[in-house]
Order: C-alpha cells, then structure tokens, then sequence
C-alpha cells in the first residue's frame, strides 16, 4: 500500500522512465515494461479509490484538521492568559503601593505619644498647643480632655469633636486635635506642631518629602 502511495509521486515515474531508457533492451522489453507499467498504474488507480483507502484519507485529513484546531486553540488561550496575568499584575503592584503609602501614614499617625515625643525639659508636664495650658504628663491618654483642643488625647476617642484650625492664610484646613502635636505635620505651615518638640526619628528633609509625609519640627511648604 505504501509503494501505491509512493509512486504517486511524478519524479518517481520519471525515474523509472529513465531506467527504462538506459538499459540495453529491445522494443520488445520496453513495451513490456511499459505494459507491464500501465498495467500497475490502474492498479493502483483502483486501489486509490478503495472504501478503506478512502477511510483512511479521510482519517487523516480529520487528523490533521483537529491537529491544527487544537495548536490554535491552545495558542488562544496561552495568550488570553498572559494579557490576564500582566494586567493583573500592573493592578496589584499599584494597590500595594497604594496601601503601603496609606499603611505608612496611619501607622505613622496610630504611634503611641511617648515613643514618638520628647519635651525641651526635665519636668513632669505638658504644654497644650496653641492655647498653652500646661497639665501634668499622667493626664495624657487618660480617655478625658485636658486640653481645649484635644491634644492631650492623641491615643483615645475622649475628644472626637475637636479639630485645630491650621494658619493658613489663603484657606481653613483643618485636622483632627488628635493630631496635634504627635510629631506629624498635618498643616502645610507645621502650626500643629509645637517646635520645640522633636520627634525620636531621625529622617532627612529629602526624605520626608519623598514619602510626602514631615515630622517634627515642621517645615513651611504652604504654596506662595
């Protein structure tokens, strides 16, 4: 069946043709030959078309059809696959870095008072800012307001109501009197902070302005 199939091929009988021509034989051999040619080629004509060779034909050409519907398919898919897990990872590079950014402000803001402040003395007291009452340090964080703006009670929910208007000259912005004097700069001017307050971290100006966040004492980037 394989020799049927092989001589299909043009430059097969050409070959033979030629074998034909180069031997020494009479006409007689090479009529023959011929005949004898003919005869295998209608042979093989009627082997071609065969219920089982067609069968087989047509196995094959399904073969290959699916064959290239599955690479395709395949292809599709890898691909669709890809372009999902690129965007999936452009997104979830932006959401940590968005979430590291506001992670690094809470927890900047959530530090407790006395690991993040130092006063300019030795005594037992603190100053409230701006309206310069002074209570002892035992009174900070005891879930009452000591102070009139709250700044006493950086850790509690004691004064929720109470805010510090920032001195800004061209608009009011104000923040939370939990935010006052713990260390942070909230006001563009630093007027929440009390400048002689220092906090215990230890960050370069560059830095600061990098992660968009100043500590104590404050520097005045209010636009002019």
């Amino acid at each position: 069946m394989e020799e049927l199939f092989l001589y299909e091929n043009s430059s097969l009988k050409l070959w033979y043709l030629q074998q034909l021509s180069s031997r020494s034989c009479s006409v007689h051999d090479i009529n023959k030959s011929r005949n004898e040619l003919g005869k295998f080629h209608h042979l093989y004509h009627q082997l071609r078309e065969h219920p089982d060779v067609m069968e087989m034909k047509k196995k094959h050409l399904n073969f290959l059809s699916l064959k290239r519907r599955t690479i395709k398919s395949i292809a599709i898919a890898l691909l669709t696959v890809g372009t999902v897990f690129c965007i999936y990872q452009v997104l979830m590079a932006r959401m940590i870095d968005e979430d590291d950014r506001e992670r690094l402000s809470s927890n900047v803001h959530r530090r407790k008072f006395g690991n993040l402040m130092q006063t300019n003395n030795d005594d037992q007291y603190f100053i409230c800012h701006p309206s310069g009452v002074k209570i002892s340090v035992n009174f900070i964080n005891d879930d009452y307001c000591d102070c009139p703006d709250g700044s006493d009670e950086t850790q509690t929910n004691a004064c929720p109501e109470a805010s510090f208007q920032c001195h800004h000259r061209f608009k009011i912005v104000k923040v939370p009197s939990s935010r006052v004097n713990d260390g942070i700069c909230d006001c563009c001017d630093g007027s929440d902070e009390d400048k002689s307050i220092k906090t215990l971290i230890n960050l370069k100006e560059s830095v600061q302005k990098k992660i968009g966040q100043f500590l104590s004492p404050c520097p005045n980037v209010c636009p002019r």
